[in-house]
């Protein structure tokens, strides 16, 4: 399987790529941009290149220069019980609607 890296060189991303194992990513970064640079998992972030990247945090970039944290997107696991917590309070407040639970 698949993950999405950025490619990170001196708080900068290079350049998003999609590689089998983090160790290919690592080893594409430091060919590219040297030997302090990195490859960082990005499969839950929606980053863009030329983002920043500090203190474990990516920073997204507009055209005026504008730094906004970038958006962490939920995994499966989180998206589903996000949904069976929704569905649960459904389920209570039909209940107490028709007369059942209180």
């Amino acid at each position: 399987m698949t993950s999405k890296y950025a490619l990170v060189s001196k708080g900068d991303v290079k350049t998003i790529i999609v590689a089998v194992t983090r160790e290919d990513a690592i080893h594409v970064a430091k060919a590219c941009y040297g030997n302090d640079a990195e490859a960082i998992n990005v499969d839950y972030i929606n980053v863009y290149p030329f983002a920043k990247y500090r203190n474990g945090t990516f920073f997204n970039v507009s055209e005026d220069g504008t730094e906004t944290e970038a958006e962490k997107i939920p995994t499966d696991l989180q998206r589903i019980q996000s949904v069976e917590g929704l569905s649960e309070q459904l389920m209570n407040a039909l209940a107490e609607t028709i007369g059942g639970v209180k």
